[in-house]
């Protein structure tokens, strides 16, 4: 209040000497005004420099109230003519309407300021205790680790103790230690100006200070406080007596004392803070005792200078997490995202799948400073908003990223963009060092016993490498749980990709430039970028150059391997990536519909391999696929290929999984069965027969689109039962083939029971709404056929017909 009061009397007397020596009219007042303001509000916003435009709002108000008063005296009137008034209605809008802003701009700040700090549970108690020390003892340490949050109770505590005490903070970081003595000074002469006091004592404290030395300095104040000069004694003593004119006490608060590598300069600062403390002049240091004991000074030294000490409490990490994650948006990062960290014994059990430990190590998370945890959210969440395309489904590998990154910064050192974690972390076994894999192989073996495995693991370095590897989720496969060699084959496929995901997302967290995608991915992203996206007249020409960019381009600025391998079929390397990768279903059929147009009109064995890698996770992707091999030419029997057998296993019992036909009461697996050709055949027509009796109850209620599936579905086993048939024998080429998982599809039980209801009441649009259903796919084939049981049930019992 004091400095806008000032600033008005300074601006008063500017503006009457300046409008009694110069003859101002209004219109080019209204001009000055309005080019103030424009300058301002032009290059500094109200929000940030509420300060500033108090200022000028002040000063405005007093040339304007001068102004006026001088031409009101000189000419009789405040206005003359009609251009006065506006110009003078004009400026006091402009003024009142900045002022109400500054106002609402000011009560928004008040507010915020004045908002009570949350403070976690264990911390509001740790501040109550702090309170009572302040009441009742003059010098108090505050001990606590860096990042535990001593500045954070520090400003709760002056939130709270405002009323009564006013605030000296020494950042002793910032500070210039050689100018200390007068920076203290100087800070009380600040608080006494604050509170209307002429600081007498204190400019003659400061005289006494006329060495450039630090350490001269603080000899000459410790001499002023032991030596028996009662001058100086006097000076002291009438200083502190100024300081009881206040109407509050004074606390003194030492930042960062533990960062002054110095010991004599701590020791002095204690020396002296010891002799100014009183009842109404109180101290507290910040610090970590376990440095300032490093620095050389014994507990008993310290108990000396900080008689009374606080321990911040230690901090769970997942009770700082609650806290820090309240004011976070969940649809970008929640505390359920975390819950992994929590159940790390359940991933990669390496120890007790290939070693058959009891016991599993973990990275553990457990009391961490606040600002750290602080620091890891905030730069999660910007790595999240920035890639959040890319980022969204990996939030584990990106929350492990950043815990190594800010609470395990040794571990974090061991991320390296030339290899894998899998290859980067070794295990140290006596003199030599191994990767986990090669681990395991020395294992399974003999050249380690399970003994020998166990001192490995005593080792701690040991046992965080490990740890770090269970906190990615890698993935290893024990080879012996999987018999099935093609099974096996496609899971270590997967799971190569998952790995090499972990890894791309690592590489790039680390820099930017590398890319984030596996490269079956960044296969799958370019050929669809690039081929796919074409008109189809341009395909062919972009799937040459597609070619020609995984073959001849620099492998170093492509940051990506080809995927593609000489004497093998390109389109076979796509759709394994293709599934991999798991592309969006609509690309897949894209994919399909690709192939079919650019490959010979032969139901060859490369066709069957590249259809085996289709996922058929939708009907639309099943009879696409069909219509494109019924239109293909037989070109030999392929029944003795394993690669066949897969093909008709998935293809045949995708009839059941996506609702057509119950195809398991055929065979369940074909290839136990196909070096029966009779029986194979039999089973086929016995299939036929079957789908021949579903179209025709389809076609009784004129269901089209229903009809046209099953015709697709019945030519399609027509032309598998050619291929069975056929003499002419496809040479055996001896390469592995692809096992396939099965996926059964959820009823869609609401819109079934609907329909089924429409039946039994008997609506006249039944029939139309179970078609109209089918073809938005609200049902599959499998619940439209069923519902036409039960109408053609309802029908016969209704005229009393056999059932």
């Amino acid at each position: 209040m004091k400095s806008i009061v000032n600033k008005a009397i300074i601006s008063a007397l500017v503006a009457f000497l300046l409008f009694n020596s110069i003859e101002i009219s209004w219109i080019y007042y209204l001009i000055v005004f309005l080019v103030v303001f424009i300058l301002v509000s032009t290059n500094f916003a109200l929000s940030k420099n509420h300060s500033l435009y108090y200022s000028i709002l002040t000063i405005n108000f007093a040339v304007f109230i001068v102004y006026c008063t001088i031409i009101l005296v000189k000419e009789g009137s405040i206005t003359q003519n009609r251009l006065d008034q506006l110009c003078f209605i004009i400026v006091l809008v402009i003024l009142s309407i900045i002022s109400y802003l500054v106002f609402m701009s000011g009560m928004t700040r008040e507010k915020k300021k004045n908002s009570k700090l949350n403070l976690i549970s264990k911390r509001e108690k740790d501040l109550s205790l702090l309170l009572s020390y302040l009441e009742n003892f003059e010098i108090i340490g505050l001990n606590g680790r860096w990042g535990t949050g001593k500045s954070f109770i520090i400003n709760a505590l002056k939130e709270r103790i405002k009323d009564k005490y006013e605030f000296i903070e020494i950042d002793l970081m910032t500070c210039n230690l050689n100018e200390m003595q007068p920076t203290l000074i100087r800070a009380f002469e600040e608080v006494m100006y604050k509170n209307k006091i002429l600081p007498k004592y204190a400019n003659k404290m400061k005289n006494n200070i006329e060495s450039t030395s630090f350490f001269s300095k603080i000899q000459d104040l410790t001499n002023l406080i032991f030596l028996n000069s009662n001058s100086k004694s006097e000076i002291l003593h009438e200083f502190q007596n100024e300081l009881k004119k206040l109407d509050k006490k004074i606390l003194v608060i030492y930042e960062d004392i533990d960062r002054i590598s110095n010991k004599d300069v701590i020791q002095e600062i204690f020396s002296i803070s010891e002799k100014i403390s009183n009842e109404n002049i109180k101290i507290i240091y910040q610090y970590d005792e376990m440095v300032i004991e490093k620095l050389g000074f014994k507990a008993d030294y310290l108990e000396k200078y900080i008689p009374f000490k606080i321990n911040l409490t230690e901090l769970h990490f997942w009770e700082v997490l609650q806290f820090v994650m309240k004011e976070i948006d969940e649809s970008i990062l929640s505390i359920k995202d975390f819950n992994f960290l929590r159940y790390q014994d359940h991933r990669f059990n390496v120890l007790q799948e290939f070693f058959g430990f009891k016991g599993e190590f973990v990275v553990n998370v457990e009391f961490t400073p606040i600002r750290k945890v602080k620091q890891m959210i905030s730069e999660l969440l910007m790595t999240l908003k920035m890639k959040k395309d890319l980022y969204t489904n990996h939030k584990e590998t990106i929350i492990s990223f950043y815990i190594l990154k800010h609470l395990y910064s040794e571990a974090y050192k061991k991320l390296d963009i030339r290899q894998s974690l899998l290859e980067t972390l070794k295990f140290k076994v006596d003199d030599k060092k191994y990767t986990i894999i090669q681990l395991i192989q020395l294992f399974k073996e003999n050249h380690i016993t399970s003994e020998k495995l166990k001192e490995i693991f005593i080792d701690t370095e040991n046992q965080e490498n490990y740890g770090i590897l269970k906190l990615f989720d890698y993935e290893i496969i024990n080879h012996e749980n999987i018999k099935d060699e093609d099974q096996l084959s496609e899971r270590l496929e997967k799971v190569k990709h998952a790995n090499e995901k972990i890894d791309r997302i690592i590489w790039h967290l680390l820099y930017e430039g590398k890319s984030i995608f596996t490269d079956f991915e960044f296969a799958v992203k370019k050929f669809s970028e690039d081929v796919l996206s074409k008109p189809v007249v341009e395909q062919k020409k972009a799937f040459q150059d597609f070619w020609n960019y995984f073959y001849y381009s620099d492998k170093i600025v492509l940051d990506n391997t080809s995927i593609f391998k000489f004497g093998t079929s390109n389109f076979l390397e796509l759709f394994k990536c293709f599934k991999v990768a798991n592309i969006d279903n609509d690309i897949q059929i894209k994919l399909i519909d690709y192939y079919f147009n650019n490959t010979n009109n032969e139901f060859n064995l490369e066709v069957i391999k590249c259809m085996n890698y289709c996922p058929l996770h939708t009907t639309k992707e099943y009879l696409r696929i069909l219509n494109h091999l019924n239109s293909l030419q037989v070109v030999g029997n392929l029944s003795k290929k394993e690669e066949f057998a897969v093909f008709l296993n998935k293809y045949i019992h995708s009839l059941t999984s996506l609702g057509y036909i119950h195809s398991y009461k055929y065979f369940y697996d074909i290839k136990d069965f196909l070096n029966n050709s009779d029986y194979i055949l039999l089973k086929f027509r016995d299939l036929l027969k079957d789908l021949e009796k579903v179209k025709l109850r389809h076609q009784k209620f004129g269901i089209l689109t229903t009809i046209e599936d099953l015709d697709v579905i019945i030519i399609f086993i027509e032309k598998v039962t050619e291929i069975l048939k056929c003499t002419k024998e496809v040479k055996i080429e001896n390469r592995p083939f692809v096992n396939t998982e099965f996926r059964s599809r959820k009823i869609n039980q609401e819109e079934f029971n609907r329909l089924k209801l429409l039946i039994e009441i008997e609506d006249p649009n039944r029939i139309e709404e179970i078609k109209a259903s089918y073809e938005e796919e609200k049902i599959n084939f499998y619940e439209a056929d069923e519902l036409l049981k039960v109408e053609e049930h309802r029908f016969k019992k209704q005229k009393k017909l056999p059932l």
